[in-house]
């Protein structure tokens, strides 16, 4: 199906249609969830646009889905450069470090966020049992 997709991607190119930001961020996404995350880097590295953060951002949670290590690190660290402030970035760049089993990494990555001052912020879920609402926190 992948394949499909980016033979219609190629095809309208070849027929004069410019593809836009969205058609780009479409075929990164399908190869990152493919597997095929470094042909989705090398998509995005390569397109005519500036990548969004969405886009990024689904490249790098197909990274860590994948394991692709270096690819994440590259994602990562456009993201931080294109929003600093948002610890998701940090967190998820963390935990893929962890899920690697590369432990010094991820905590370099935590210690890097007080250095500079960007907080994870918790989560929260909302729970509702007949008229009670419970609200369990993560983090």
């Amino acid at each position: 199906m992948v394949d499909k997709a980016y033979a219609i991607f190629e095809g309208m190119k070849r027929h004069g249609v410019k593809p836009e930001l969205k058609h780009y961020s479409c075929m990164a996404d399908a190869l990152g969830r493919d597997g095929r995350v470094v042909a989705a880097v090398k998509l995005i590295e390569e397109m005519p646009f500036e990548p969004d953060e969405a886009m990024l951002g689904g490249v790098l949670a197909a990274c860590r889905v994948h394991g692709e290590m270096e690819a994440a690190e590259r994602i990562s660290k456009k993201l931080m450069g294109m929003s600093p402030s948002k610890s998701g970035y940090f967190m998820s760049l963390a935990n893929i470090y962890s899920d690697a089993g590369r432990y010094s990494d991820a905590e370099r990555i935590r210690g890097f966020m007080k250095e500079v001052k960007v907080d994870k912020l918790p989560g929260y879920s909302s729970v509702e049992f007949d008229v009670n609402v419970s609200e369990p926190r993560s983090g």
